[in-house]
C-alpha cells in the first residue's frame, strides 16, 4: 500500500516523517495541516498525496512506524529470560525510558496520539493499542515464576490486571505532567513513582 513512500531515499523519507510528526504533535489530528507538513518537508503537496491517499493514512502510517520501531528496540533490550513478574516490569520500564530518550522526536507525537480523541482515528488507535497490549502479554509473560503469587490466584487474570494497572498509572502520570502535548515529561521522576507503585502491587499479589 505504501510502496511508493517506502521506496524513497531515506533522507527524503525522514524529512516527511519528521515534518508530519511535528505537525500532528503540535496541532492534534483534526487541526493538523498538510500544507504545513509539505512546507516543512520541502515537497510538493501533490507528492504527499502520491504517497498517502489522505491525512488519515499518513497519520496511521506514522503511528505504526513509531510503534514498530519502538517495539523492535524494546524487545532487543528486554531480558526475556527474567522469571519474576515485577522485575520484568521494572526492566520493561527502563527499556521504555531508554527508547524514549533515544528517539526524542517520537515522544511528543506518541504522547499526542495516545490522547487523541478525533472520531476519524480514535477507533483505529484503540484497536492498535489493544493489539500491542495483547501481543506484549503473550510475549513477555510466558515464563513467569508462578510460585511467587499467593495461592488460588488466576495468573492470567492477575497479569492482565497488573498490565491494565500500569497502563492506567502511566496515563495518569502523563496527564498530570503534560498540560499540552508538547510539555516535557520527567521520565526519571516518573520511573521513581512507578517503582513505588510496583512495590504496592507486589504486596497485593505476591506471598
Amino acid at each position: 500500500m505504501y510502496s511508493k513512500f517506502e521506496n524513497l531515499n531515506e533522507e527524503k523519507k525522514q524529512r516527511i516523517l519528521r515534518a508530519a510528526m511535528d505537525e500532528f504533535a503540535a496541532s492534534g489530528y483534526d487541526d493538523a495541516s498538510t500544507n504545513e507538513i509539505v512546507k516543512n518537508a520541502g515537497i510538493a503537496k501533490g507528492a504527499l498525496f502520491h504517497y498517502f491517499k489522505n491525512k488519515k493514512q499518513l497519520f496511521l502510517y506514522l503511528y505504526d512506524y513509531c510503534i514498530r520501531l519502538s517495539l523492535n528496540e524494546f524487545y532487543r533490550k528486554m531480558d526475556m529470560d527474567e522469571r519474576d513478574l515485577f522485575a520484568k516490569l521494572q526492566k520493561m520500564l527502563i527499556a521504555k525510558m531508554e527508547i524514549l530518550r533515544m528517539y526524542p522526536g517520537f515522544v511528543d507525537f506518541l504522547k499526542a496520539a495516545y490522547f487523541e480523541e478525533s472520531k476519524e482515528v480514535k477507533q483505529d488507535l484503540d484497536e492498535r493499542n489493544r493489539n500491542v497490549l495483547n501481543d506484549g502479554i503473550a510475549k513477555l509473560f510466558v515464563n513467569i515464576d508462578m510460585s511467587r503469587f499467593a495461592l488460588g490466584m488466576d495468573i492470567n487474570q492477575v497479569i492482565r490486571t497488573i498490565m491494565w494497572a500500569y497502563e492506567g498509572f502511566s496515563d495518569d502520570l502523563l496527564r498530570k505532567k503534560a498540560k499540552t502535548a508538547l510539555d516535557p515529561v520527567d521520565f526519571d521522576r516518573m520511573f521513581k513513582e512507578t517503582e513505588r507503585y510496583t512495590e504496592f502491587l507486589k504486596s497485593c499479589f505476591y506471598k
